[in-house]
């Protein structure tokens, strides 16, 4: 969780909505839903709160500790300049305390696992961005969620089958006026394709969603394909960009090539800029003799007088180290968002 960032779940998100929005084979439709949940802090039924907490493995002791927190608020009203009564609450969780989101988050955890049950006995199917991606039926955030389903029937009648037991439980509501009063309000009947667009942007993608799996890239280098989109398009950039930022660490020489891989250090070009002779098997530890020092022979022998001096400013360990890929843009050779963008800078300049 510690190396998870809010950012991945708008990617989610966006990844998401733009396969529904190039889905144009197939006769399976899909469909996005927004929920939002009306008063849904205020709404949290506690004896739920307490049965999700002790269902998800934790002890009667803490349970007690969160419930007896939440029956401590009470209520006064200012009238008049005057604090009047106090009202105590039986449900609800405080706005602004510190374990409120979390608390919410156990909450909407029961709505997650009645989703997954319905999509493990088959009533319902998740959106998928390709055949091999895993199956995504729900985002949460706090008190907002997105929704992925086939568009049919049978979806529609899972997801209020759920939708009523989960409100039963937890207390919660969904708020069906608030985003039927602002689709209306659009008259989206009237939009062209593109004016669609907008409004599914403006109505879904901006929603916040809840933290989910980073899914792992492939291992050969992706190409853009034939509709990326604005994630991929840029996630291609960045390797691209790191790709050019990379070079070599000269250790034992054995797995650099002197011609053409980048092993000199400099700006933004690795490789030599004049090598002069034929042979481009030639290895870089060709060019280090048994005392581990450069052999000058053998570089002033194929080399020209700019590649020299950058050959010569390489140390050489006195114990033979395997040779490793690093970051030009840094001394650590660990790459940094700073040094990412300096030397994109640089590149377009040059």
């Amino acid at each position: 969780m510690s190396q998870r960032l809010i950012t991945n779940n708008v990617l989610v998100a966006f990844e998401l909505l733009h396969s529904l929005k190039n889905c144009k084979r197939g006769t399976q439709g899909y469909a996005a839903i927004k929920l939002d949940m009306s008063k849904a802090f205020d709404r949290v039924e506690w004896p739920y709160l307490a049965q999700v907490i002790l269902k998800m493995g934790f002890g009667s002791v803490v349970v007690n500790l969160i419930l007896r927190s939440l029956q401590s608020v009470t209520y006064s009203f200012l009238l008049n300049g005057q604090v009047l009564g106090e009202l105590v609450p039986t449900r609800g969780l405080q706005q602004g305390g510190p374990l409120s989101p979390y608390l919410f988050l156990i909450c909407a955890e029961g709505l997650s696992r009645l989703l997954q049950t319905e999509e493990e006995n088959g009533s319902l199917h998740g959106l998928k961005v390709s055949r091999s991606a895993p199956s995504m039926s729900h985002l949460f955030f706090a008190d907002n969620s997105v929704l992925f389903c086939r568009a049919n029937h049978q979806s529609a009648r899972s997801i209020k089958h759920v939708l009523d037991i989960y409100g039963r439980a937890s207390g919660q509501a969904v708020n069906s006026d608030k985003i039927w009063k602002f689709l209306s309000s659009w008259k989206e009947q009237l939009f062209s394709a593109g004016g669609k667009e907008v409004l599914l942007k403006a109505v879904v993608q901006a929603v916040p969603t809840y933290a989910m799996s980073c899914f792992r890239l492939p291992v050969t280098s992706s190409g853009l394909g034939a509709t990326p989109s604005l994630t991929w398009r840029s996630i291609v950039w960045g390797k691209e960009l790191l790709v050019q930022g990379l070079r070599w660490r000269v250790g034992t020489g054995a797995q650099i090539n002197c011609k053409a891989d980048s092993w000199l250090p400099r700006h933004t070009i690795f490789t030599p800029f004049c090598f002069t002779v034929s042979d481009t098997s030639l290895q870089v530890a060709d060019l280090i003799d048994h005392h581990r020092q450069w052999d000058l022979t053998a570089i002033f022998a194929n080399f020209g007088k700019a590649d020299i001096d950058r050959i010569l400013s390489i140390p050489l360990s006195i114990y033979p180290t395997d040779d490793i890929l690093i970051w030009n843009g840094t001394t650590s050779g660990n790459y940094t968002v700073k040094s990412g963008y300096q030397f994109a800078v640089s590149m377009a300049d040059s």
